[in-house]
């Protein structure tokens, strides 16, 4: 067999011969469906950001593709960063990337990943712990059989029609515009993320100006081959909900939903859920994916589930397994009986925890 060739390239410097290598192999696999490989989110993300790849090759025809982000001289990332719900080496059927190589051809020492998505096998000894869960909705049977097995399995989904009722009685009448292109209706559902984050706690993904840049890149995004997708949900005047994702090859993905949350009591997330699903048809998608984690509402909604990894490529092993123990003991405790405890003190003797993931 060939041996395989590496080369270290910059996006802005090879985007023609790129895209085309690129869709190419997209095409081979299922496994590449996902919007998150398509490569106008690549597009979106390197203008955004700096970003690198590195091109795999045998006997002069590209079988491999890896593209990432140098944050420093020796750390790499995954494209858009914490905002990419999977990634990994685009490859030809019955290629692996080897780990070891791309770091070499990359001038990295390490590589760090939260969902490497499809599992290739020589990157289980780089996972910092089990597996985590993805999930998913199929809808290839339709919206209607699949929203008949939800309310039988939910009492909340099962009742919230008096929810919706009580909505239009004291809000206005429900409208769901599942295609924005208002940017007015992108710059509200953001402010409610980041309103979100200030309100929990949890680090703001859009406190760097290059996620807002990818997000904006995307929304202008509306072929038929992939578009970024804000639904907006309104009650009379008021927006109540909404949800910025991206569809491709039949998948939408269920990337950042918000509510307003004075009208929590209504679950106006929720109705906007299930105004989405009953839009499949109409708009062209078979699956919801909610990406990786264990949200409730996941576990709510959600038909299939599957697996990703979280770790490291990295080069110094001690480095590895101090981190692979703070990821397993950040686990053990968000799934602890003192888990708001740590929470709480987390916020007050260690605010900047969790910063490193919007790197």
């Amino acid at each position: 067999m060939d041996a395989k060739r590496y080369e270290l390239v910059d996006l802005a410097n090879s985007v023609d011969q790129l895209a085309i290598d690129w869709r190419r192999l997209q095409r081979t696999s299922q496994n590449w469906e996902s919007p998150y490989y398509c490569w106008v989110f690549l597009e979106a993300a390197s203008k955004s950001r700096p970003t690198e790849a590195v091109v795999m090759s045998r006997a002069g025809k590209v079988v491999g593709i890896w593209p990432f982000h140098r944050i420093s001289s020796g750390l790499g990332l995954p494209i858009a960063g914490a905002l990419n719900d999977y990634h990994g080496p685009l490859l030809a059927p019955n290629e692996e990337f080897p780990p070891c190589d791309f770091l070499a051809a990359a001038q990295l020492e390490r590589f760090d990943f939260h969902s490497h998505f499809p599992i290739q096998k020589s990157f289980e000894s780089f996972s910092y712990h089990r597996k985590l869960k993805r999930s998913w909705v199929n809808l290839h049977t339709g919206s209607v059989a699949y929203l008949e097995q939800l309310r039988k399995r939910s009492y909340r989904v099962s009742r919230h029609p008096q929810k919706t009722r009580k909505i239009e009685r004291e809000l206005g009448p429900i409208r769901l515009d599942f295609q924005s292109t208002n940017p007015a209706d992108l710059e509200w559902l953001l402010a409610m993320k980041r309103e979100k984050y200030n309100r929990t706690g949890c680090p703001d993904y859009f406190a760097p100006t290059w996620s807002v840049k990818l997000i904006q890149e995307i929304f202008q995004q509306r072929t038929s081959a992939f578009r970024g997708v804000c639904s907006i949900l309104w009650a009379g005047k008021d927006r109540i909900a909404g949800h910025f994702g991206m569809q491709a090859n039949g998948v939408l993905h269920y990337w950042l939903p918000v509510f307003n949350f004075p009208h929590a009591r209504y679950s106006p997330g929720l109705e906007l859920f299930l105004r989405i699903i009953a839009e499949n048809e109409t708009q062209g998608f078979q699956t919801v994916d909610f990406g990786y984690g264990d949200e409730e509402f996941k576990q709510t909604l959600a038909t299939d589930w599957g697996d990703v990894l979280v770790g490291s490529l990295d080069q110094n092993p001690a480095r590895f397994h101090w981190n692979s123990w703070l990821e397993n003991a950040r686990i053990t405790i968000k799934n602890s009986s003192y888990r708001e405890l740590a929470r709480d003190l987390a916020r007050t003797f260690l605010p900047n925890l969790g910063k490193p993931k919007i790197r």
